[in-house]
C-alpha cells in the first residue's frame, strides 16, 4: 500500500464515520420527536454521540482535504511528489526507493553499510534509522551516516520489558519491522544475544530469556508467513540451543522451589513457552526447522480457588525436561561451572555449623562421617534433626528423625520440592519423603545434585 492508497483509504473511512454519525443522529432526533419517556432517554444520548462523531469525522476529512501535503524530492530520480504529512515513511511513486522522512522534507539517498539496500532519509541531526531492509541501524547527522557498526548497542534481558515488548533503541525494532528480511536480523541478534549469556535459575532472568525467545520466533514466524524465510536460517541452530538452555532452567528451578502459580493473565507474559512451541510448529512447514516440539510439555494444571480467579500451576518439571532432551538429544541439563560449584560447596560446609549440630550431623552419619562434603539443613527449626549431605564420591545422603538413607553417586533419579516435602526420588524403589522448612534462597544447595548421580 503505497502513500495514495493510505490517503485514499483515509477519506473512505472518514466518510464512513460521518455518514454512521448522522444515522445515529437522524435516529436519535427521531426518538426523541416520537415522544415519551423511552423516547427522550434513549434518543437524547443517542443524538448527542452522532453529532460529536459527525464533528470528529468532518473534521478529519477536512484535515485530510485542506492540511498541504509534505511535498518531497526524490534524492534517486529527483521526483517531485506530495504525501501525507503525518506520514513517517512511503515509497517513491516512480523509482521505488523507501524514503524515511524523520520529520524531515529534504532527503538525502544512502547506502545500508549492512546490505547495500538504497533508501532515502531525512536530513535530522543524530537521528537512528534503521535500513528497511535488513535493519542495520544508523546514524544519521546532516544527511549523512557514520560508519557501519559504530552506533550499534548489544541487545540486554533488561530490555525486554514485563508487557513482552522491546524497549531498546527506539529506531531498532519498531523500524527493523517493515520488511520480513528486518525481522530475521533482529531474531538472529536475539538468538547471540541469549547464546552468550550463562543459563542462570533466577526468575527474573528466565522470565526475561524467555520473553526474549518469544519475540525471536515470532519475528521468525512472521517472516515466514510473508514468504521471507524459505528455510530454517544459519543462526536456527544458536536459537534451538538457547531454547534448550531456557527449558533446562525452568525444569532446574521447579525442582529447587517446588510448583509455581501463575494468574491467568501472567501467562503470556511470564511463561509464554506454549507460544514459542506453537511459532515453531508454524516453522515446521520450511526445511531445516526439525519436527514439531511437544506441546504438551507447556501445559499448565488449573488450580480452582473458593474466592478469586483460578490460578494456573507449572509443576511438571520432567515434562520440560523431556522435552529439552527431545529438541537436542546430544545437550544435558546445564552443570555448575568449577568457581560457581566452589563457592556453593563453601556455603554449605559442615565447618559453618555450630559444633553441638555438626555432632548430630556425624552420628546420624556414623562410619560415613568423614565423608561428608556439604550439608542443606531441613528441619523447620535450623535443628539439623533432617537435611541432606553430599559425600566426597558423589554419593548422597538423606535422613529425617527416624530414617537415613544412603544413595550411590550414580542412584539418585531427581531430588525436587513439592508443596510441602522434599522428595528424593532414587533410580530403583520408593521416594524418600521430608518435611522440608528449607528457607527458597537456601535451596541453591540442590544445584549440586545433578539427577543420575551427585556431582
Amino acid at each position: 500500500m503505497d502513500a495514495g492508497d493510505i490517503g485514499r483509504e483515509r477519506i473512505r473511512r472518514n466518510l464512513r464515520t460521518a455518514g454512521l454519525a448522522l444515522l445515529l443522529a437522524a435516529g436519535g432526533l427521531v426518538l426523541i420527536l416520537q415522544g415519551g419517556a423511552l423516547g427522550i432517554f434513549f434518543g437524547i444520548p443517542l443524538s448527542a454521540g452522532g453529532l460529536v462523531a459527525l464533528v470528529i469525522g468532518l473534521v478529519s476529512l477536512a484535515k485530510g482535504l485542506l492540511v498541504p501535503p509534505r511535498r518531497f524530492t526524490c534524492p534517486r530520480c529527483r521526483t517531485e511528489q506530495g504525501v501525507l504529512r503525518d506520514l513517517p515513511w512511503t515509497l517513491c511513486t516512480k523509482c521505488g526507493l523507501p524514503l524515511v522522512f524523520l520529520g524531515e522534507s529534504y532527503l538525502s539517498h544512502i547506502h545500508c553499510g549492512r546490505c547495500g539496500a538504497e533508501f532515502g532519509v531525512g536530513a535530522k541531526q543524530d537521528a537512528p534509522v534503521a535500513c528497511p531492509d535488513c535493519g542495520q541501524l544508523h546514524l544519521v547527522t546532516g544527511g549523512e551516516i557514520q560508519p557501519d557498526g559504530e552506533n550499534r548497542e548489544a541487545l540486554k534481558l533488561e530490555d525486554f520489558t514485563p508487557d513482552g515488548v522491546y524497549a531498546g533503541e527506539r529506531g531498532d525494532l519498531r523500524v527493523s519491522l517493515l520488511s520480513g528480511r528486518g525481522r530475521v536480523f533482529f531474531a538472529e541478534r536475539i538468538a547471540a544475544m541469549l547464546a552468550e549469556k550463562s543459563t542462570a535459575v533466577v526468575w527474573g532472568e528466565l522470565v526475561a530469556r524467555t520473553r526474549a525467545l518469544r519475540l525471536a520466533f515470532r519475528l521468525l514466524a512472521e517472516a515466514a508467513e510473508s514468504g521471507n524465510l524459505e528455510s530454517a536460517p544459519e543462526f536456527w541452530p544458536v536459537m534451538r540451543g538457547s531454547t534448550v538452555n531456557t527449558v533446562y532452567a525452568w525444569a532446574r528451578y521447579l525442582e529447587l522451589t517446588g510448583p509455581h502459580e501463575f494468574r491467568p493473565d501472567d501467562v503470556p507474559v511470564e511463561f509464554p513457552l506454549g507460544e514459542i512451541i506453537e511459532c515453531q510448529h508454524d516453522l515446521t512447514r520450511r526445511p531445516g526447522f526439525g519436527v514439531k516440539w511437544d506441546l504438551e510439555a507447556a501445559a499448565l494444571e488449573e488450580k480452582p480457588r473458593w474466592f478469586g480467579a483460578p490460578r494456573l500451576v507449572l509443576s511438571d518439571f520432567r515434562a520440560l525436561a523431556r522435552l529439552a532432551r527431545e529438541v537436542d538429544p546430544e545437550k544435558g541439563m546445564p552443570s555448575l561451572d568449577e568457581e560457581e560449584r566452589t563457592r556453593l560447596l563453601d556455603a554449605f560446609s559442615l565447618d559453618k555449623l555450630p559444633a553441638g549440630k555438626r555432632r548430630r550431623v556425624e552420628r546420624v552419619l556414623g562410619e560415613k562421617a568423614g565423608r561428608a562434603a556439604a550439608f542443606c539443613d531441613l528441619s523447620f527449626n535450623a535443628s539439623a534433626r533432617c537435611g541432606l549431605v553430599l559425600l566426597d564420591d558423589g554419593g548422597l545422603a538423606a535422613y529425617d528423625r527416624y530414617t537415613v538413607k544412603f544413595y550411590a553417586p550414580d542412584g539418585v533419579a531427581s531430588v525436587h520440592f513439592t508443596d510441602r516435602d522434599l522428595v528424593v526420588e532414587p533410580v530403583e524403589g520408593e521416594p524418600f519423603k521430608i518435611p522440608a522448612g528449607i528457607p527458597r534462597e537456601r535451596r541453591s544447595f540442590l544445584l549440586l545434585i545433578q539427577p543420575g548421580g551427585a556431582q
